[in-house]
């Protein structure tokens, strides 16, 4: 799902373009990234124009905001993200705007937009094609990549040394780009393009011990007392499926069971009939969809990694009702200074202080920081005798100088002590 969109289907790159949910897509030369496309369910302006970087990595574009019908927004260039083996091509936008180049203005129509990269496949050079694996679900020490790879060379397939999986033992490998199914020890041909083989893998069959048999439960991530099993079944018993009591998974509802071993889909209170092995039954689950509550809305603050008070949650607000901005005071982050709340639905980055417009739905600001950039400094502190100019500073050496004061005064006492029995005892020697 995505909050304030309805599913509309897909939108490949590779030339494949716009395809509907359950169509079949057919492959070039190329890997393809498809991207769930969304249409805004209808919002009150102003709107937003954001970035996606349909499988690119760095930084995404700054969403463009407090626009109204008719504006008109400059696409960006690539500047900031790439995908790797991959050329960036130009946008497509949602909601009938449809495939823009960078540097194209685009009319805002009365709804949010989303803007996806679109990439072109750079096609590899010779000698640059490569063999690589995947455990599928095992686990150990993957075999080693094969590079430097031409069209129609040969690759020898890795046995399966040094790595398993519970449960299951290992049957070979299942190469992407029409190579298929291999056994290990077999010869692959390269082709026109890199390749990962899959490691495949057959569930090992437990023979039974024979009758009786027993029907166990799992929560399926579910928390609460787990039903009890049902032991002492032969084939043929039949068991009254146990209801959701005494069980529960926060957000979703029980929706039945889900039991193995060709049982499949079964509701709550019916009978499953036992087959000659163990059965579970896994609880499946559906989520509860929450609708949004009616005015008055709220609008709270997360402290976005901050530490302290939280400012209040400002409740009772009617759609276009204003709240000023907390400041930042109460709460603080190592290493950072505030620098702002960026809110959710719509309101975006806002200053502490100004004053948000309520839409027609709650509202969560977050606070946003600045990392504090750390400063070297070589602070050398001088001795600066107050009595005339010119006189040398004498160098820092830690000490506390009242302290040291004391000591030149303890010196010439004791000095001026010994000075004194000295004399005297002259005087009687004579």
């Amino acid at each position: 799902t995505r909050s304030g969109f309805t599913f509309s289907g897909w939108n490949c790159d590779n030339s494949i373009g716009a395809k509907a949910a359950g169509t079949t897509a057919t492959q070039p030369a190329a890997n393809v990234v498809c991207t769930a496309q969304w249409a805004a369910v209808t919002v009150a302006p102003p709107y937003q124009l954001s970035y996606n970087l349909g499988g690119g990595t760095g930084t995404t574009p700054t969403t463009v905001t407090n626009l109204q019908q008719g504006n008109t927004t400059t696409l960006v260039d690539d500047t900031g993200f790439t995908r790797s083996g991959f050329t960036f091509n130009r946008w497509n936008c949602d909601n009938s705007i449809g495939r823009k180049v960078a540097g194209s203005a685009v009319t805002q129509p009365a709804t949010n937009v989303v803007c996806t990269a679109e990439w072109t496949a750079v096609a590899p050079t010779a000698n640059t094609y490569q063999l690589s694996y995947e455990l599928g679900g095992g686990i150990g020490t993957t075999p080693t990549t094969i590079t430097g790879l031409n069209q129609n060379d040969s690759t020898t397939l890795a046995n399966n040394t040094g790595f398993s999986k519970t449960g299951f033992t290992f049957t070979g490998w299942n190469c992407d780009n029409s190579i298929g199914a291999k056994a290990a020890g077999t010869t692959a041909t390269q082709p026109a393009a890199n390749v990962v083989c899959t490691a495949q893998w057959a569930a090992v069959t437990v023979a039974p011990s024979g009758p009786p048999y027993q029907l166990s439960y799992n929560l399926g991530g579910g928390t609460g007392a787990t039903p009890t099993t049902v032991t002492g079944l032969n084939q043929g018993a039949t068991t009254a499926m146990a209801n959701g009591s005494g069980f529960t998974r926060s957000g979703f509802t029980f929706a039945g069971w889900n039991c193995d071993n060709s049982i499949g889909a079964i509701a709550a209170g019916s009978s499953a009939t036992q087959p000659a092995a163990n059965v579970v039954c896994t609880a499946q689950w559906a989520a509860v969809t929450v609708a949004p509550s009616g005015p008055p809305y709220q609008l709270s603050y997360n402290l976005g990694g901050g530490t302290g008070a939280t400012p209040t949650t400002v409740t009772g607000l009617n759609q276009g009702a204003t709240t000023a901005m907390a400041n930042g005071s109460g709460f603080t982050r190592s290493g950072f200074t505030f620098a702002g709340w960026n809110c959710d639905n719509s309101i975006g980055a806002i200053a502490a202080g100004s004053s948000a417009t309520q839409p027609a739905a709650n509202v969560v600001c977050t606070a946003q920081w600045t990392a504090v950039t750390a400063q070297s400094s070589s602070k050398q502190t001088s001795n600066v005798n107050s009595v005339g100019a010119g006189i040398t500073p004498l160098p820092t050496t830690g000490l506390n100088v009242n302290l040291g004061l004391q000591i030149g005064i303890l010196v010439l006492m004791i000095g001026f002590v010994l000075l004194l029995m000295s004399h005297g005892f002259r005087r009687r020697w004579l």
